[in-house]
């Protein structure tokens, strides 16, 4: 025990005044709570070297994959847009480092209602488990994120001049869009649902 200590002791004299001060820093801040090696551990984690998968790389395998497996064209369009959203603001970071603050953050700021917060919630879900499976992180960080509270009320109907309204807009601004409009507008179809329709249908 006493050579440990020795030995410790030998170590910290050769770090530089500028380490020793750090060092000293850090375990202020940290108060006891974890040790340093600890601290240093997590951040080297959630910080790799550039050897680590990127999100952008993340979401291309993860794109790739359901591909693949030739998940629905409108599975994979919804999922398309809502990770190339969240690849546009942590793309560049390794998908280690990403944190459930990170995601929560993300869902509020970025997550336009409940409703699409939740469908974004569950796309990143998805996409973390599959890193998951291949090791490319070690915790899914969405698990620890709460769906956000939906209001359960029906949606209001549109009265007759809405639609008029709507209707003579993209007769005016995007006429191609007239056909699927009416078809969601009158038959209640979803923008996903009414895409799929082809003109025999």
């Amino acid at each position: 025990l006493h050579q440990n200590e020795a030995r410790g002791g030998l170590e910290a004299m050769q770090l530089t005044t500028k380490a020793r001060t750090d060092a000293t820093e850090a375990a202020e801040i940290l108060n006891g709570r974890i040790s340093l090696a600890d601290a240093a551990r997590f951040w080297v984690r959630h910080n790799p070297d550039g050897g680590a998968v990127t999100v952008n790389e993340l979401v291309s395998q993860y794109m790739a994959d359901a591909e693949r497996r030739k998940r629905g064209r409108g599975t994979i369009s919804g999922k398309r847009i809502r990770l190339a959203k969240f690849a546009g603001d942590y793309g560049d970071r390794g998908a280690v480092g990403i944190t459930p603050e990170n995601i929560s953050e993300w869902l509020i700021n970025r997550g336009q209602g409940a409703v699409n917060s939740n469908n974004c919630r569950k796309v990143f879900h998805g996409m973390f488990v599959y890193a998951l499976k291949r090791r490319i992180i070690e915790t899914n960080p969405v698990a620890a994120v709460d769906r956000s509270p939906v209001d359960a009320t029906m949606p209001k109907n549109w009265n007759a001049e809405q639609v008029e309204a709507l209707m003579r807009s993209a007769q005016a601004f995007a006429p191609v869009m007239v056909p699927m409009l009416a078809v969601m507008s009158f038959a209640g179809l979803r923008p996903d649902e009414a895409a799929r329709l082809n003109w025999r249908e």
